[in-house]
């Protein structure tokens, strides 16, 4: 599926031929002997797919409500249209699934990749290889391609920096034992200080 078309614009087929209108001047349909259709095909430049094909709503045989032929002067223009205008990627979201959705200026929002996750039998078999990466060993097994919220992954937090990944609990722990620890010898210093003091006065 082609979500960005790019590049020069080349008219493949730009006329329809054989439209005829009624006596009253209302569209009276194609020409059957001619065999054309009421399209135009065109193509882009960076497009390595098919042409596209622009289908024209000529009107309804018999009626007023599209092209018809009086003594006026040749005019034709658009009335609707049953697409989409040109859009830019304006942002970018992350799904719980790990689905990167695109959000264009024209309104549309479109999956464009999903954020592949891995999971391993043996979480406890990962050999650390330092700063917080891990390698798949024997133990832990290969790894098991999945995405979020599917395959015991959990889910992707989009708009969240990781601050680290330690236990909160126990680095808790270690500031209080390195507190006590730094006024224990502050202590140490302070008696230290009033001996050398009282030596100090016994000398005088």
């Amino acid at each position: 599926m082609v979500t960005s078309l790019t590049g020069d614009v080349t008219v493949l087929d730009r006329r329809i031929e054989g439209i005829t209108f009624m006596s009253d001047g209302s569209y009276g349909g194609l020409d059957a002997t001619i065999n054309d259709t009421a399209t135009i095909t065109i193509g882009y430049g960076l497009d390595d797919y098919s042409a596209r094909t622009l289908t024209v709503g000529l009107g309804t045989v018999g009626a007023f409500d599209g092209v018809s032929q009086s003594g006026d002067s040749s005019n034709a223009a658009p009335s609707s249209q049953d697409g989409y205008g040109a859009g830019v990627l304006s942002s970018l979201a992350v799904s719980g699934e790990g689905v990167l959705v695109g959000v264009f200026t024209n309104g549309i929002r479109k999956d464009l990749a999903t954020i592949q996750l891995a999971t391993f039998c043996n979480l406890e078999g990962l050999a650390s290889v330092g700063g917080n990466f891990y390698e798949a060993t024997v133990n832990s097994g290969e790894p098991v391609p999945t995405q979020g919220e599917s395959g015991g992954a959990g889910s992707v937090t989009g708009g969240q920096l990781e601050g680290s990944n330690v236990d909160v609990a126990n680095e808790f722990v270690n500031l209080i034992q390195a507190q006590n620890g730094y006024q224990a010898n502050a202590r140490t210093i302070k008696v230290v200080n009033d001996m050398l003091s009282e030596l100090t006065n016994l000398i005088r």
